[in-house]
């Protein structure tokens, strides 16, 4: 037995002390009686009572060394060593998403959660506790903690994540203990079930568990037309499973299309199916209609039109509007609004600003512009003009040769032939600019920004004097420009968890929020060209950009669960630290100290009881 507080045995002093005053209390006690024979006749009654008097004493004084003694050992906090009895333990917990597949109402991680609780409550006092969470990343939830109370508590805080994981790290830490003392006990707490394991212990927690799960989906557009493709899956075990899935748009609990499918156990299904008639829609799901399972957050599948998300008004300034503006819309899916050139005062407030054959007085300053033959120079575009020259017999317009990404990106999809021109405008260039169309090394197409930072967009020729609203170009081309003029915040809607979003961030962008399934919000820095942002949950995201101005998008992006966590029946080859373990035991302890206060009140409570008899039954 040791003593924590050694000091707190100076409250034995007060035994002596006690005694002292025992011994020096005055024992005579004087008694008023009316006459010698009532004394004599009380004495007959009492004469058996006497001799107890002195021994209630006596057994009051012991009491109140007891009481004394009990005090002063508890002050010193006395603990009996155990030796070799307590361990050094580290505990990885595998938080992965697949452990929050449930059974019974509980998930594999709250039934490891009750584990822990249950093996350090049954601990010996003085073992060292290290407790590794594995999720996107391997945190030191605690490190070689002797509190048990502490331990307990970070475990019950503990939740479960929402991505796919790797042990290396963990392993690698573990490795770090095990090297210093051979006799730590790792115990891996996952459901992935190892074929062989060395010096660490593996708990498995999957439990027969079922899941069936729907893939991110593919979905392309082709006019009123939505192709919708995919995959889905049935982890039973070794068994096939029939499958119902629906397809839904917009929210709606109403089924536009239904499908009946075998779902082999070995292998994802795959489905492609059509949807006609479809003139606009926000978002569409798929999901498994007639079964329940261990995981539910991958019973359905969300894509969300980024087309419809990015849809933006634009003005068309123009006595010709039809070819450019039929081209806009059915590239972008955005309103147009067509104004003759007599009829635009300087209109503000459109994201795209298209002026064919018109020069404005002054520059918008809150959208991108497009100059269309423009038959003046305008200060702020960066470019001024210079004359129209004439091309006998028309010519042959060529792709820019540039090898920068953005003309790249400029001409991506074009095949740059059979453009011909009868006539183009020579402008002179002062800013920079970046060339998609050329004749004769002349630039006839090309991008820049303004004075304000908007991004321009100029056509050295009249559109409507060549062919090119014939070529197959064409569209491509205007589909490139406006991705440029207006890029998509967003352009990719469907993740796994553990992914990671990426934003465009735009000169005009003010913030960028990023609200998640659980209802916290994330403000994402807008310095740089893209703000990223790491999934750690499954469903959908709202991301919110604010502008310049006040206006706001909204877009929606869907995360799903990863493909290596649908699968209830993971195995691995493999874990294990490399050495020999030892026994490696560490001094345990019993610490008495609540019996002792139980001892104390029992102690006070017969010294109590005693005073009581003497004082009432005795005088």
């Amino acid at each position: 037995m040791k003593f924590l507080y050694p000091l707190g045995l100076l409250g034995l002093i007060g035994v002596p002390i006690l005694i002292i005053i025992y011994l020096i209390k005055n024992k005579y006690t004087e008694q008023t009686v009316p006459s010698t024979w009532l004394w004599e006749l009380s004495e007959k009654f009492l004469k058996r009572k006497k001799k107890v008097n002195p021994i209630a004493g006596l057994i009051s004084l012991i009491l109140q060394i007891l009481a004394v003694t009990a005090i002063s050992f508890a002050i010193a906090q006395p603990v009996i060593v155990l030796p070799n009895q307590a361990k050094e333990i580290c505990y990885i917990v595998d938080a992965s998403a697949s452990m929050n597949m449930q059974k019974n109402g509980q998930t594999r991680f709250q039934r490891a959660q009750a584990y822990l609780d249950s093996q350090v409550s049954s601990s010996v006092d003085g073992s060292v506790y290290s407790l590794l969470y594995v999720s996107e990343n391997t945190e030191i939830v605690c490190e070689k903690s002797r509190d048990k109370k502490e331990v307990k508590e970070l475990i019950a805080a503990m939740q479960p994540g929402y991505v796919d994981t790797e042990f290396t790290d963990a392993v690698a830490l573990a490795q770090s203990y095990f090297t210093s003392n051979p006799g730590v006990k790792v115990y891996l707490l996952t459901d992935v079930d190892y074929a062989t394991s060395e010096n660490v212990e593996v708990i498995n927690f999957a439990d027969g568990e079922q899941n069936y799960g729907v893939s991110p989906l593919n979905v392309e557009l082709a006019g009123t037309k939505v192709h919708v493709s995919g995959s889905v899956a049935a982890h039973t075990g070794s068994r096939s499973t029939v499958l119902t899935l629906e397809l839904l748009f917009d929210g709606s609990d109403a089924v536009a299309q239904s499908h009946t499918m075998e779902v082999s156990a070995s292998a994802p299904t795959e489905f492609a199916w059509v949807q006609d008639e479809v003139q606009e829609f926000a978002s569409l799901r798929v999901r498994i209609a007639n079964h329940t399972d261990a995981l539910a957050s991958d019973d359905e599948s969300v894509f969300y039109n980024v087309q419809h998300e990015n849809a933006y008004d634009t003005i068309v300034v123009s006595d010709q509007p039809y070819l450019i503006s039929s081209a806009i819309e059915a590239v972008s899916g955005s309103k147009v609004k067509v104004v003759s050139t007599a009829e635009y005062k300087g209109e503000t407030g459109y994201a795209l600003y298209v002026f064919d054959g018109y020069t404005p007085t002054s520059l918008p300053s809150d959208g991108a512009i497009w100059f269309i033959n423009l038959q003046s120079s305008v200060s702020g575009t960066g470019f001024s003009f210079q004359g129209e020259e004439e091309l006998s017999g028309g010519a042959t317009l060529s792709l820019s040769t540039s090898t920068s990404s953005l003309a790249q990106r400029l001409t991506k999809g074009m095949e740059g032939k059979n453009i011909y021109i009868s006539k183009y405008i020579r402008y002179g260039r002062s800013g920079q600019f970046t060339t998609v169309l050329t004749y004769k090394s002349n630039p006839v197409v090309f991008v820049g920004t303004t004075a304000n930072e908007c991004r321009e967009v100029v056509f050295a020729f009249d559109i409507h004097a060549s062919d090119m609203p014939l070529s197959l170009d064409f569209i491509v081309l205007v589909r490139n420009l406006l991705d440029y003029s207006y890029p998509s915040a967003i352009e990719k809607v469907a993740y796994f968890s553990g992914e990671t979003l990426e934003v465009n961030l735009q000169a005009n962008m003010q913030s960028v929020r990023v609200d998640t399934p659980s209802g916290n919000h994330v403000y994402l820095s807008t310095y740089g060209v893209i703000a990223e942002y790491p999934f750690d949950e499954i469903g959908t995201h709202t991301v919110t950009v604010g502008y310049n101005g006040g206006e706001q998008r909204v877009y929606h992006v869907y995360a799903g669960v990863p493909d290596g966590e649908r699968n209830p029946y993971t195995s691995a080859e493999y874990v294990g630290l490399q050495g020999e373990a030892t026994d490696g035991g560490l001094d345990g302890t019993y610490d008495p100290l609540t019996v002792i206060f139980i001892i104390l009140a029992l102690v006070f409570l017969a010294d109590w009881g005693v005073y009581c008899y003497e004082k009432y039954q005795l005088r």
